[in-house]
């Protein structure tokens, strides 16, 4: 929803969905939780016209975010050959992909102009030297 208490996405004939929740934990072998899945569930009842009767496959994972939650992505100044690609918090399924071109890019020292000049992305506000 706009406010991002939850997300959906149609998927074939099936219904993709979070509860968007940004629990802090620490790593550990991600199991999704019941009440969080209830209240996903309850979310996306109360907003939309779905009504959920079951679930087919439930998964968590661990997300990493920053405090601007905001990507972060490139080489660490104090580390030689070491690359940050983290951050990517709840949307990171989605951007990956993008993400993932744009770091090839830069450790194999090619341009980024597509992602420059056509999609208009500064990337200086995803780099990792932002975090000072």
């Amino acid at each position: 929803d706009v406010e991002e208490n939850f997300y959906f996405k149609v998927e074939n004939e099936n219904v993709l969905a979070s509860p968007a929740d940004e629990t802090p934990t620490f790593p550990h072998d991600a199991q999704p939780d019941e009440l969080d899945i209830a209240l996903g569930i309850e979310k996306i009842n109360n907003s939309t016209k779905f009504k959920f009767n079951s679930i087919t496959n439930k998964w968590s994972g661990l997300r990493s975010f920053v405090k601007d939650k905001t990507h972060v992505i490139g080489f660490n100044e104090n580390i030689n050959n070491f690359y940050w690609f983290a951050g990517q918090g709840g949307y990171g399924i989605q951007t990956a992909p993008a993400l993932a071109q744009i770091a090839a890019n830069e450790i194999l020292n090619k341009n980024n102009f597509m992602f420059k000049k056509k999609y208009e992305i500064n990337l200086d506000l995803i780099n990792v030297k932002r975090l000072g």
